[in-house]
């Protein structure tokens, strides 16, 4: 293996990344996904301005990608399990989804994001 200092160093076959690729990726899958429309490919791509090549650089398909972007934004939820677990749980999903999913994570995608797990066992799984 090598260390971080020879990676760093160590150049990838092809044309380098553009910076902020990743991110111009990851907003448009947000707003396509908050403003309720379908997501695909084609859509991420007209959406971020980048290449479909530059979307499957990052990520080897969309299932990948929409989870990804699902958890941009949330924090690690710590579950209190000294009391009731129902009732905390209960708490944290309905009562008080700000502590669960993080101040600057939509309700709206909070909902998007259990409905396409739902619906999309690739999702599920990634």
């Amino acid at each position: 293996m090598t260390n971080s200092a020879e990676s760093t160093s160590s150049k990838r076959p092809g044309r380098p990344r553009k910076d902020g690729h990743d991110e111009k990726i990851i907003d448009a899958t947000l707003r396509l996904i908050d403003s309720n429309r379908p997501v695909t490919v084609n859509a991420v791509v007209k959406e971020s301005g980048v290449s479909r090549a530059a979307v499957y650089r990052r990520w080897p398909g969309l299932v990948d990608l929409v989870a990804e972007a699902l958890d941009a934004g949330r924090a690690p939820v710590e579950i209190d399990t000294s009391g009731d677990i129902k009732e905390t749980l209960i708490d944290g999903l309905f009562t008080n989804q700000a502590k669960t999913t993080g101040v600057s994570y939509p309700r709206q995608r909070f909902r998007k994001r259990l409905e396409l797990v739902m619906s999309d066992q690739e999702l599920q799984l990634a």
